[in-house]
């Protein structure tokens, strides 16, 4: 469980690098949150398989 907590921690940091980027860049690049958007959805699936709930409405 350790584990998943410092990945976690690492998440939540990581994406809010991301959407200070963002905001700073004043989200222009539709490429770029083309990819934060897959990411968030990435993010979203892993969530609900690690609570036992199913992915397939993020598909």
């Amino acid at each position: 469980m350790k584990t998943i907590k410092c990945m976690m921690d690492h998440l939540y940091w990581a994406d809010a690098r991301i959407l200070e980027a963002l905001e700073e860049s004043e989200m222009k690049n539709k490429n770029l949150l083309k990819l934060v958007r897959h990411v968030a959805v990435a993010e979203r699936v892993w969530l609900s398989r690690l609570q036992g709930k199913g992915s397939a409405q993020y598909s």
